[in-house]
Parts: C-alpha cells; structure tokens; sequence
C-alpha cells in the first residue's frame, strides 16, 4: 500500500468508503512510499497491490507482474502539470501545449 498522504492512496480510501469499506478491512502488511518499491514488493511475493496499470507495462510485458481488472470500481486521480513561467523552453512549451489539447481542461 501507497503510505499515508499520497494521492493513490487518498483515491483508493474514497472508494473503499464508497462502498461502506475501510483500510481496516484490507491485510496490509507494508507501506511503501514509491511505486517502484511496491512493484518490487510484490514481485517478490509479499502479496498484490493497487498501483497504476501505467506503471507495470514493462512488468507485464516480461511477465514478472500481472494486471488484474478490479471489477465494478474505476479508479482515477486528478492530475497537475507545473512549470516555471520564467524560463521556459520551447521543448516544454510544446509539450504543455499538447498535455492542454490531449489531457487537459482549461
């Protein structure tokens, strides 16, 4: 499990709530505090978590993890884009330009 305050995690509290479930209900035996981590975690056979699918392409490609659909609940954060308004590159001009068209409301 994602360690207390992060996004992935507030998302997956809510939908527990949701559906009259709390973490206290889940066996949790490791907070982690990075995907990378709990990719490992689990791996190595310390159990399954719910992280990004995003995030496991090359694991599921070398099948060293699995993705397994959670039937009946979709799981989605809000997510940001930053930058610094003073220095910025055409490169990353571009780039927000296509995260505003593709992802992005404005």
């Amino acid at each position: 499990m994602r360690e207390p305050g992060s996004g992935t995690r507030q998302v997956i509290e809510e939908h527990l709530r949701a559906h009259q479930l709390d973490l206290k209900d889940l066996n949790i035996i490791l907070e982690l505090e990075n995907t990378e981590s709990i990719k490992s975690a689990v791996a190595s056979g310390m159990g399954v978590s719910i992280i990004s699918k995003f995030t496991i392409q090359k694991e599921i490609q070398l099948n060293i993890l699995r993705e397994v659909s959670i039937q009946g609940i979709q799981l989605r954060r809000k997510l940001y884009y930053v930058y610094d308004t003073e220095n910025l590159s055409l490169p990353s001009e571009s780039f927000i330009t296509f995260l505003s068209k593709t992802f992005f409301y404005q």
